[in-house]
């Protein structure tokens, strides 16, 4: 298998094109960075727990739930978390490059459902923390490795930052 289908090895020269685009801004730059982020995402998405039908349905109503993220391996975290960072970028990329209202509305809708993933993962983390603590072991659940744990909080925080910085109306 090329090394452009690992989920890891493929996700870092996505987050390097997407730090270049600012300083060139050329929409080149932009549409390259937006085609490497799909695919990065594509990467992500075959990594991905499977759902039904119906739970993605009922997902516009009720967000999935801990259980859910716990009944995945840590591959599945991981492409997971990888889901929504590449959806993040590709979000704020598609705003800057199209600036039209229609891509706007889509890209919004990108960055709920990232902003929503990041928030299941959050709790997801502090759910098994809290239970590590209960049963008298270390502060942090060890099972959770680091880069999963710190892809999270960079996750929430980036996008506590970006929804801070929104209008209070629109």
């Amino acid at each position: 298998m090329p090394w452009t289908h690992y989920l890891h090895q493929r996700h870092r020269p996505v987050h390097l094109r997407y730090w270049e685009v600012p300083a060139a801004y050329s929409t080149l730059d932009l549409a390259a960075a937006i085609v490497i982020v799909k695919h990065g995402n594509a990467i992500a998405s075959q990594h991905r727990k499977r759902t039904s039908f119906v739970s993605r349905l009922t997902s516009f109503i009720h967000a999935p739930s801990v259980s859910w993220v716990k009944s995945m391996n840590a591959i599945e975290r991981h492409a997971e978390l990888t889901y929504a960072e590449t959806l993040f970028e590709e979000a704020i990329l598609g705003i800057v490059y199209s600036g039209d209202w229609l891509q706007f509305i889509k890209e919004a809708l990108h960055m709920r459902t990232c902003v929503q993933t990041y928030r299941l993962l959050w709790k997801y983390i502090q759910t098994m923390d809290d239970e590590a603590v209960a049963a008298a072991k270390d502060p942090h659940d060890s099972d959770i490795d680091n880069d999963f744990r710190s892809g999270v909080y960079l996750g929430v925080g980036l996008t506590h930052i970006l929804l801070s910085l929104l209008p209070k109306s629109i």
